[in-house]
């Protein structure tokens, strides 16, 4: 597994599932968090315990020259867009729906873990990734649209069918 900040793609950073009695605990969860950045952007739950790990885990701190590169915001768009693409990619997805389905059923076996809390976090968290992959993402745009419903009601009035009622929804 990959400690770098650029994201792989799953099938070539994630660890073989036969290895992981001989993994730390450490290499186990940055995998997840790995998974998590790709199909679990926004879950507040990872993004807040990474953050708290990163903390622990800074051994120098990178000087700011104050000068600001002009690719900064391409290196952003890149970023996003490997994000999109490695998320959209049915392969991929299969090879991570595969892996996590393998990592949950052999975790509560692995003596990797300090604690049973440990375990059980990987679990929750694998978990969590596992169900992302099926719920649907909701775009920004899509939260926004309308639509229409139309009911018809049939009634009868001196002999004669009528009715019919629009409802739109803004």
């Amino acid at each position: 597994m990959s400690s770098s900040s650029v994201l792989q793609p799953p099938s070539s950073s994630l660890p073989p599932l036969f290895t992981l009695t001989k993994l730390s605990e450490t290499d186990v969860f940055n995998a997840l968090h790995q998974l998590a950045a790709i199909y679990c952007p926004l879950s507040f739950p990872f993004s807040q315990e990474l953050s708290s790990q990163e903390k622990h885990n800074i051994t120098q701190l990178d000087v700011d020259s104050g000068y600001t590169s002009g690719n900064e915001d391409e290196d952003a768009n890149d970023s996003k867009q490997t994000i999109t693409t490695l998320r959209a990619d049915a392969f991929e997805r299969s090879f991570v729906e595969r892996w996590l389905t393998g990592f949950i059923s052999r975790a509560e076996t692995l003596s990797i873990f300090s604690s049973e809390e440990s375990s059980q976090r990987a679990i929750d968290q694998a978990a969590y990734i596992f169900e992302s992959l099926f719920t649907p993402a909701v775009d920004e745009d899509e939260q926004d649209t309308s639509f229409m419903r139309n009911f018809f009601f049939r009634y009868t009035y001196s002999g004669t069918e009528q009715g019919e009622n629009q409802s739109a929804t803004q």
